[in-house]
């Protein structure tokens, strides 16, 4: 729905996660590994943050700014 330039944007539900495996000894090394690994928005929904008109006088109907899409990762950390 939209109205003189103000935008009123959907509701929207993001997934995220992270598993740990912590204290991991690798031989005669004094400290400590960490391994991470993580997700966000791991449904990949499209969800908009922002929404604007202002730029119709030059030919754009709408301009949407989106959210990032699935990212994930692994996150290795030593620890000492």
């Amino acid at each position: 729905m939209t109205t003189q330039g103000d935008f009123v944007l959907d509701s929207y539900g993001l997934l995220g996660g992270a598993v740990s495996w912590a204290e991991i000894s690798v031989g005669n090394l004094p400290g400590m590994f960490r391994l991470l690994l993580w997700g966000r928005n791991l449904l990949d929904e499209e969800w908009a943050l922002s929404g604007q008109t202002e730029l119709e006088p030059l030919g754009a109907d709408e301009t949407m700014i989106f959210g990032e899409p699935r990212t994930y990762g692994l996150t290795l950390s030593y620890l000492y």
